[in-house]
């Protein structure tokens, strides 16, 4: 049964939920520009998540958008 349940969280999906409107906003209105840029995190997974988050964020807006 814990099996089970362990297996559920390894395939469970991944939902994001902005909490910062500001940052947000920023983003999509950098979506809107030229399509590159580069963002500077923290090397390690948590500054990749936060990349990757952002990159998302801008592509709702610019699917041609890369970094």
């Amino acid at each position: 049964m814990a099996e089970s349940r362990c297996q559920a969280l390894i395939d469970a999906d991944i939902v994001t939920t902005p909490i910062n409107r500001k940052i947000v906003t920023a983003l999509r209105s950098l979506g809107k520009g030229p399509a590159e840029s580069q963002f500077a995190t923290d090397y390690d997974r948590e500054g990749e998540l936060i990349g990757v988050e952002a990159l998302n964020i801008i592509r709702k807006v610019n699917l041609r958008y890369s970094f």
